[in-house]
């Protein structure tokens, strides 16, 4: 259980890493699968695909979390539920991740 500020402060560390290296693997991959006079179309189509799932899942995890914590009434263990999900579907993300081949295709 996290009691203390500075609890919070390490988990918060120790999430940063992975998440601040998302961007420039992700961008390194996308760079190895498409030719260079493709680069900018690439790029900006991913930009215009990611601006729209993070729209799209800030208004639906909004919505499920208020749902199901009957919009603050609830207990604690009402947050459940958007937290499973979340975990559910990053684990989707990562089993798929595995399917992908270790080399690329070009």
């Amino acid at each position: 259980r996290c009691t203390e500020a500075w609890h919070l402060v390490v988990l918060m560390l120790v999430s940063v890493g992975p998440q601040t290296l998302q961007v420039p693997i992700i961008t390194a991959i996308k760079s190895n699968l498409v030719n260079d006079d493709e680069q900018g179309l690439v790029q900006g189509a991913l930009a215009a695909i990611r601006v729209f799932a993070v729209a799209t899942a800030d208004v639906f995890f909004g919505w499920f979390y208020r749902w199901s914590t009957e919009e603050g009434a609830a207990p604690r263990g009402a947050t459940y539920p958007p937290l499973f999900l979340t975990a559910a579907l990053a684990f989707a993300a990562f089993v798929i991740v595995c399917t992908l081949p270790s080399t690329p295709p070009c």
